[in-house]
């Protein structure tokens, strides 16, 4: 009679194969770690692309409806900044009394009426400030507001109350090894001052 001896295995696992699947497990974790990470600091910087779009939307738009009702507008330039002083019509009901406000941009803080930020959320925190995040930052590069060329057909009385209004907003992304990036965002707005005119 023949005999066949069955070989048993242990039910447990050897050295080796414990190294392996440790070995395959990390590198797994790692990729997934570093895939999420990149998906995070994209999605980072798209919120931020788009915050720093509709901030520079919003701040045209209420620079341009105070110029159109104001009586009398200075412009100043300094450094690339523009500041920018507008006589705005007496609401007070109080004869005599001047109603001025003074536009101005700050790199770290935005577009200011005087002391305070132009754009507000719910009346108290500025909206051109966004929560910190640690490789990407923005700024304010450029403020500037002119009077429209006259080689642009205006002609008279009329040339003297079109302004360009441009806004520039940097956004810096520091990269892994320090290095910076800056990526240029600008937003044009012409403006007819209407009250001035009349």
């Amino acid at each position: 009679m023949n005999k066949t001896k069955s070989i048993l295995f242990s039910k447990g696992v050897t050295l080796l194969e414990l190294v392996i699947t440790m070995v395959l497990i990390t590198v797994l974790v790692l990729s997934m770690g570093t895939i999420l990470a990149h998906t995070q600091n994209a999605t980072n910087k798209q919120q931020i692309i788009e915050h720093v779009n509709n901030y520079g939307h919003e701040a045209l738009k209420a620079i341009s409806e105070e110029m159109r009702r104001a009586e009398q507008i200075n412009i100043s330039t300094l450094l690339g900044m523009s500041r920018i002083r507008l006589t705005l019509p007496n609401d007070s009901g109080v004869p005599g009394m001047v109603n001025s406000v003074t536009i101005s941009a700050s790199p770290e803080y935005g577009m200011m009426t005087g002391r305070d930020p132009l754009l507000t959320i719910r009346d108290t925190r500025n909206a051109f400030l966004f929560e910190d995040n640690n490789n990407i930052d923005f700024e304010i590069s450029n403020f500037n507001c002119d009077l429209v060329p006259s080689n642009t057909g205006l002609s008279g009385k009329l040339s003297r109350y079109f302004y360009n209004l441009v806004l520039q907003i940097d956004i810096i992304t520091i990269n892994a090894s320090g290095d910076e990036t800056i990526t240029p965002y600008q937003f044009h707005r012409q403006v007819f001052a209407v009250s001035a005119y009349l």
